[in-house]
């Protein structure tokens, strides 16, 4: 009998000094304390995912006055309350689009030829941002909102659903998209609408999986600190790339891609780019239906031939990574499948979109009478002494006030186009 004594005696100090380590190392270990929400992106049944509300990002400031970013109710970052209704002479200006315009920074591996700042601008220092601060200084009579309602990924067809489940009942005046690089599988015919295989969604559903199961605390510490390992592991799973996937980005020559070679697939592009264009037209429409004036921006991109002045930094941006990093985001996808999307998408960003697609914009533009700015084209042979690509698409400081000042000016142009027609609070 008492040997049972002493083995229970034994197994509940055990138990207890277990339980004691595995609470210790919850609370004293830095790296295992996550705040809520755990993901900065959470699935969404009517355009895949939307930015998960009260995600705080790592900011990208140019001072300590500028607040960090964090994710509104409505997956958006803005400095409005947009749940209350517009005031008197208030005019409230949506951007949408992917992560240039979200405003994410560099992304991998381009850092290996210049680094710059990870993370996402702060709402001053982003697109959105500049846009409010010079409308509101250039137009003092006004009240300018502008919400930045785009996420990195997104894509054009995501944004109409944005549209239709989400702004078009948040008095919107102005919707600008500012699309392209993400919508390049579209520009070349591929429907964003045909059948969506499952693991665009099961991502999604397994970080929900993953949100849930974390925050079911059990009564046991060891449990708890399991879970918190595990869930550890999962989040730096998913925030680190393979260095052999990054090198492979690395393994690129600009020069393989030559005018001759598009030539042969330039009547193919041109026959399928309406997948993309049409999608233009639905976005305006739709704006249309609501007196919603329409902006449709491409973004700018890198590795265009129209360009700014490029700086040496951006020649060897341009000339040293691929630009097509679908093989970084997409596991298990054949070698022969990433070396076609990989052709078509430099082909596409080289060639194509100079020498047809943005022209055919521009005629539908004047047809349909929606706003059109090509950036590549607004910026041509500008701005030699400032690098405004941290890589192939994602901007600096400097270029999302360029980009802001260009947008601004058109959009004053629109709005005060006959200053005794103006209406703001519709």
């Amino acid at each position: 009998m008492k040997n049972i004594i002493v083995v229970i005696v034994s197994i509940v100090i055990c138990i207890f000094l277990v339980e004691l380590t595995s609470y210790l190392i919850l609370k004293y270990n830095s790296r295992l304390h996550f705040e809520k929400p755990y993901f900065s992106r959470e699935i969404c049944p009517y355009y895949v995912f939307k930015n998960t509300p009260g995600y705080t990002s790592k900011s990208i400031k140019k001072n300590d006055s500028e607040k960090d970013i964090v994710i509104d109710s409505y997956g958006f970052i803005s400095n409005c309350d947009l749940s209350k209704p517009k005031g008197v002479k208030t005019f409230r200006i949506f951007l949408t689009g992917g992560s240039a315009a979200y405003g994410n920074g560099q992304s991998d591996p381009y850092e290996r030829v210049k680094k710059y700042a990870g993370g996402v601008y702060s709402f001053e220092s982003s697109i959105a941002g500049q846009i409010e601060l010079i409308l509101n200084n250039t137009y003092p009579e006004f009240h300018f909102e502008v919400v930045n309602a785009c996420a990195s990924g997104r894509q054009i067809h995501q944004s109409i659903g944005l549209y239709l489940s989400v702004i078009k009942d948040l008095s919107p005046d102005v919707v600008i998209s500012m699309d392209g690089m993400n919508d390049l599988a579209t520009i070349n015919g591929i429907s964003p609408y045909s059948d969506i295989p499952v693991d665009v969604f099961s991502k999604y559903l397994e970080l929900y999986q993953i949100n849930e199961n974390f925050q079911e605390k059990s009564f046991s510490q060891m449990i708890n600190l399991i879970k918190a390992i595990h869930f550890s592991n999962v989040t730096n799973k998913l925030m680190t790339h393979e260095k052999s996937k990054q090198d492979r980005l690395m393994n690129y020559d600009r020069k393989n891609y030559t005018a001759i070679k598009y030539r042969e697939y330039k009547n193919e592009m041109s026959a399928h780019c309406n997948v993309f264009t049409d999608l233009i037209l639905y976005y305006h429409t739709l704006c249309q239906l609501k007196d919603v004036t329409f902006i449709f921006c491409l973004q700018p991109l890198l590795n265009r031939e129209i360009n700014k002045v490029l700086t040496p930094t951006e020649q060897r941006l341009q000339q040293l990574v691929n630009p097509i990093n679908i093989s970084l985001g997409v596991s298990n996808i054949p070698d022969s499948t990433i070396i076609r999307y990989e052709e078509m998408g430099n082909y596409t960003l080289k060639f194509f979109i100079d020498d047809y697609l943005s022209k055919e914009i521009d005629t539908l533009s004047g047809d349909y009478g929606f706003e059109y700015i090509d950036f590549n084209r607004a910026i041509e042979n500008k701005y030699a002494e400032s690098d405004f690509y941290t890589d192939y698409c994602h901007l600096t400081f400097e270029a999302n006030k360029i980009i802001a000042e260009i947008l601004s000016e058109r959009i004053g142009m629109v709005l005060f186009r006959n200053k005794n027609e103006l209406t703001p609070d519709k």
